[in-house]
């Protein structure tokens, strides 16, 4: 049996009380791992009272907690400009230093280090001393890359067939060993029933009438992921019976607010039409928003990794509209799906989309049906299995 130490993101910590994409994968794959047990885990994550007693509670996962530091943004920003600057790398907090020196007193505890951390750039710095061949990065964004950091891991574990062959093309070699592992979700969160009375109550306490087209944007509120532009083609459509609901914030659990979430707020408050915001919402709760709602949107203007909320809508029966960002299609299948360009042409293509899937039930229908087989593939079981059969090859 294999002993893997994962290193998870600064922000957020896990168990994933406070959300976060990456966050909520590893947290999967623990809980996961208490049934199947094929693994033994250790995951380096930041401390969080309430996460810190639920994972108290873990038999074969354990959690070890590192505390963010004040002096930890005035790294960042530090970092930032020397990287800006004159292409130097230093640690990104303090936290970092602490994790590194972890690592290093007990590398002869594991078999594989996973890098979950997007910051690809600390690859080098924090497994200089170690192994390569027990180094793994598990990639979820398009990351930073190059040969350099090529040198300290043996194996990239990209989310999409985009995410891996981008990071080739841009550190200028074909050599990287790769390997695809796709993302998952806990499918039960969202195969759940809302009864019918259930959902008229709540879509009244949400001031939307009964027979109202529902349009559910979930996501946290940045420009990349291109709500203002969604919102302009629900306001261009124009249609009284059209309702918006939209769910996140731009830092998922916690509650400070950007000028970006600021400029979207100011656009609802001031729109035309019934836009409903609810900010964020606990991924076990998301599903009965998802049940009052008709389609699901996700208009990305960046390059995409990949969803999890392509793969969450789907598992709950809601037809896509989804832009064609880097590895977005590859998870939202054309046959519960509708892709559009991210480009110029994008609110029109909304349009036409939103118009098509609102006037069509009979397709509408059968792409709910769809959704929810496509769904099937990317259960976090499947993801921890493809896991643990990967691993167990490498040794």
């Amino acid at each position: 049996m294999n002993n893997i130490c994962i290193i998870c993101p600064y922000d957020y910590p896990i168990p994933a009380v406070k959300g976060g994409a990456i966050e909520q994968v590893v947290d999967g794959i623990c809980t996961i791992n208490e049934i199947e047990h094929l693994l033994n885990i250790t995951v380096l994550t930041t401390f969080d009272d309430e996460a810190q007693k639920l994972g108290d509670h873990y038999k074969y996962s354990k959690f070890v907690i590192f505390k963010k530091y004040k002096i930890d943004k005035f790294i960042f920003f530090v970092f930032r400009v020397l990287k800006k600057i004159f292409k130097i790398y230093i640690p990104t907090s303090y936290r970092m230093t602490k994790i590194k020196k972890w690592i290093v007193e007990n590398e002869h505890n594991f078999d594989f280090f996973i890098f979950e951390d997007g910051l690809t750039y600390m690859i080098p710095y924090l497994f200089k001393n170690i192994d390569r061949k027990k180094v793994l990065t598990h990639l979820h964004w398009i990351g930073d890359p190059n040969k350099k950091t090529n040198k300290y891991f043996s194996y990239l574990l990209p989310v999409s067939n985009y995410v891996g062959e981008n990071w080739k093309k841009q550190s200028g070699t074909s050599k990287v060993p790769i390997k695809v592992l796709k993302n998952g979700i806990n499918l039960d969160n969202f195969t759940k029933d809302l009864a019918a009375d259930e959902q008229l109550v709540l879509k009244r306490s949400l001031g939307i009438k009964d027979d109202s087209f529902v349009v559910l944007y979930i996501g946290r509120i940045v420009k990349e992921k291109g709500i203002l532009r969604l919102i302009e083609a629900i306001e261009r459509l124009d249609e009284e019976d059209i309702t918006l609901i939209i769910i996140g914030s731009a830092k998922f659990a916690e509650k400070s607010m950007t000028d970006y979430e600021k400029e979207v707020y100011k656009r609802i408050e001031t729109s035309h039409c019934l836009i409903v915001h609810l900010g964020f919402v606990q991924n076990s709760e998301l599903y009965r928003y998802q049940k009052i709602s008709d389609i699901a949107i996700i208009p990305t203007i960046v390059e995409e990794a990949a969803a999890l909320v392509s793969i969450e809508c789907m598992a709950a029966g809601l037809p896509l509209i989804a832009t064609n960002s880097g590895g977005l299609p590859e998870y939202a299948d054309t046959s519960c799906s509708i892709i559009v360009s991210k480009g110029e042409s994008m609110i029109d293509e909304l349009i036409t989309a939103i118009k098509c899937l609102k006037s069509d039930k009979q397709l509408k229908e059968k792409m709910s049906n769809n959704a929810v087989k496509e769904a099937q593939k990317y259960s976090l079981k499947n993801t921890y299995f493809d896991l643990v059969h990967f691993l167990s090859k490498l040794t």
